[in-house]
Parts: C-alpha cells; structure tokens; sequence
C-alpha cells in the first residue's frame, strides 16, 4: 500500500484495478476502485451508511436491494437511454470467486459488506433519491445532504475551484457562479432580486429557529450545486 499527497487517498494495487481511500471533511471514509475502462466503482457499505442511519451489514445489504429499482428509475431521469450499470462482486476478494457457490457465499452481510460495490451514475442516483424523497424523514434527508455537500467540498479542494453556469431563477439567462475551493459561492446569481427578496423572507422565517435554519441551508446548498 502506498500514500500519496496529503494522504487523504490510500492506494492498493490489486490485478487490474486499484483500491483507494476517499477521506470527507467530516471524518468519514468510503472505499472507492478504479477500474480501467469503467466507472470509478464504490464500496456499497460506504455509500448506504452514508445514507442510512445503521451500522449493521444486514440492514445496510437490505437497503442496497431494497432501493436499487429506484434508483435505477432515478438513474433514468438523470440519464435517459443509459443503461445503468451493475455493481460488482470481488473487488476486494477476487480470489474467493471460484464456483457458484462461493459467489452465494459472497450474499452472506459480512462478506457483501467486503466485496459488492456500486458504479458511480448508481451512486449519485441513490443520492438524488435520498435527498429528495418527500416519505424520508428530515433528519435521514439531512444525513444525504451532508454526504452530498462533502463530496462536493472534497471535488472543489481538489479542483482548485470551479465556475458553473447557472440559469437564474426568475430571469431568461445564464450566470456564472464562482465556487471557491471550500465550496462556498455568493447566491447573488441563483436568482433575479424580485426573487432574492421572496427568497430572503424565508430565511428570515427559516432561521428563527437555527436547527431549522441549517437544514434549510443544506437544502438550499444541494438545490443549487
């Protein structure tokens, strides 16, 4: 295992891939493989903790099955005429694939937690579904919001920063949006001022109350990115 840079990514050389460490801001970690000629695939445990409030394998294996229809209808929305591709089995333990056997061995939550990984168009379709879905609590929402905001501060710290354009809200044309490397850009552009000051009666609502207040702001956060 080698490190490089800062060290925010582990390196594993394994075959014909290679296993790296994506460390957040906040402390969390998530396994991720570069496959030559494919999709950066991640590790399926990572991403649903990142999403769902439990540690256990089990529960985690379910919620993977579970929601894979719809976020493969997400996936559809995000990117019509894609077809999505599959999660994999045997990243981390290539050798344990054999016989059909050991592959229904690999089903087992322990080992899936080890092994079954996940392409990235299905990880931002799972994500947009975890994010969006009126029937998941606001604190389980808020718990995607923040794996989204994370993922979004790691790419602009590593990109030096990035401009998007951006159609504004309550206007006909396009804007550029600054986004320094910590993330942060000015919500000047997002929207026309007839809408900037709709928009600023409900914060001055939103933020009566601060624990509202900052669910609002991770909202409006991913709304915008």
């Amino acid at each position: 295992m080698s490190r490089h840079g800062n060290n925010d990514e582990e390196e594993e050389q394994e075959d014909s891939f290679s296993k790296s460490v994506l460390r957040l801001g906040n402390g969390k970690s998530l396994a991720v493989f570069l496959v030559p000629s494919s999709q950066v695939h991640w590790a399926t445990r990572d991403v649903m903790q990142q999403i769902f409030r439990t540690n256990s394998n089990k529960k985690l294996r379910t919620h993977a099955t579970d929601k894979r229809a719809t976020a493969e209808d997400e996936h559809r929305l995000l990117w019509p005429g894609m077809i999505p591709a599959e999660s994999k089995l045997g990243f981390s333990r290539q050798s344990i694939f054999q016989s059909q056997s050991t592959r229904q061995e690999a089903l087992e939550p322990d080992l899936w937690a080890d092994v079954n990984t996940t392409p990235t168009s299905m990880v931002m379709s799972f994500l947009k579904w975890s994010m969006s879905n009126i029937k998941r609590t606001s604190v389980d929402r808020l718990l995607a919001y923040e794996f989204w905001k994370q993922l979004m501060v790691k790419l602009f710290s590593t990109i030096g920063g990035a401009h998007i354009a951006v159609l504004r809200a309550g206007a006909r044309f396009e804007a550029a949006v600054e986004i320094d490397v910590s993330g942060k850009f000015s919500t000047a552009e997002l929207w026309s001022t007839r809408v900037g000051a709709r928009m600023a009666l409900v914060w001055k609502f939103s933020l009566s109350s601060l624990q509202h207040g900052l669910k609002r702001f991770q909202m409006l956060f991913c709304w915008a990115v």
